[in-house]
């Protein structure tokens, strides 16, 4: 698009106004508002130079279209453009697939991104049928905080399992626990939302750090070591 004359000349004032115009609608809209302008057809990124190569009024338009005649923001799914897969990764379904646990063990119910070698993230649904809840405690349920460290090592080896060659051939265990610590108790009716990161990792042993929220909230966090062994033979 071809610049005003306004902006070309470079005046200052008129720079920020529309920096700081833009800037303040993004905030009403929220963090997928850069895939809402692609959508439309509005071509620039979040950016000072982007948003100065827009006329005032392509710019004005754009915003325009974002609301519906009530003056709600439409926000439509965002796009994946980069490494991280952002929506929907594996269901339940694919994580059987990949992790050997199953019930009552089995700690996670979906990925929602993940970014191989570095980065995954995972949820966890916690229910009032979970086992542990019979007697942990009676008339007080408590998700265990070894349970909540588990639940964040079984995200990571997803994300190690899922590029191993013949991984069903393959365990993961632990090699050591460090900085755990719990913020605030996790009770049924919560979803746990796990993030973990690689650390580093050589041959078959390896470190991770996690970190499990809840609404936002730090619930509990730790770093793991683990060793890939051989699975016994039956």
């Amino acid at each position: 698009m071809v610049m005003s004359s306004a902006l070309r000349s470079g005046r200052g004032a008129v720079r920020r106004r529309l920096i700081a115009g833009f800037y303040a609608v993004l905030g009403k809209v929220n963090k997928r508002s850069a895939a809402s302008l692609v959508a439309l057809k509005v071509s620039f990124i979040i950016s000072k130079r982007s948003i100065l190569s827009l006329t005032p009024g392509a710019l004005c338009k754009g915003l325009r279209v974002l609301s519906d005649p009530r003056g709600r923001w439409i926000v439509p799914e965002p796009t994946v453009t980069t490494e991280t897969e952002k929506q929907f990764v594996y269901g339940i379904t694919d994580i059987m697939k990949i992790l050997p646990h199953r019930y009552p063990f089995l700690l996670v119910d979906r990925i929602t991104e993940l970014e191989p070698e570095k980065r995954i993230v995972g949820l966890k649904n916690v229910t009032i049928n979970e086992e542990f809840f019979q007697g942990h405690f009676p008339g007080a349920p408590v998700m265990p905080g070894v349970l909540i460290v588990e639940a964040m090592a079984q995200v990571g080896g997803i994300l190690i399992y899922r590029d191993m060659p013949k991984h069903n051939e393959k365990l993961i265990y632990f090699s050591g626990i460090e900085s755990a610590k719990f913020r605030r108790p996790v009770l049924p009716g919560d979803q746990l939302v796990m993030e973990v990161e690689v650390v580093s990792r050589r041959n078959n042993f390896g470190k991770m750090a996690g970190r499990a929220t809840v609404e936002g909230k730090l619930a509990a966090e730790a770093v793991m070591m683990f060793a890939i062994v051989d699975r016994p033979e039956k």
